[in-house]
């Protein structure tokens, strides 16, 4: 847990979440957006991958984690 919010994961160390939206973030706009405008003011990086992308896309998803990871180590 992150302040008042739950998230899928998070990477002290690279201050990175990685979160997998299903279906029932489809009417969650608001909750949404305020969760991320939180996350950003505490200067954490946010990854959000839908259901869709996890369940038919696994390597791209997996590609893309250890892009953003290579990205935020070396900064």
């Amino acid at each position: 847990m992150i302040g008042n919010y739950i998230v899928d994961f998070y990477c002290a160390e690279l201050k990175l979440i990685i979160e997998i939206d299903w279906e029932s973030h489809n009417y969650k706009y608001f909750y949404d957006k305020n969760r991320l405008k939180y996350f950003y003011e505490l200067w954490l990086d946010v990854l959000i991958y839908n259901d869709d992308q996890v369940l038919s896309h696994m390597e791209w998803v997996l590609e893309d984690i250890k892009y953003n990871i290579f990205k935020l180590s070396n900064n």
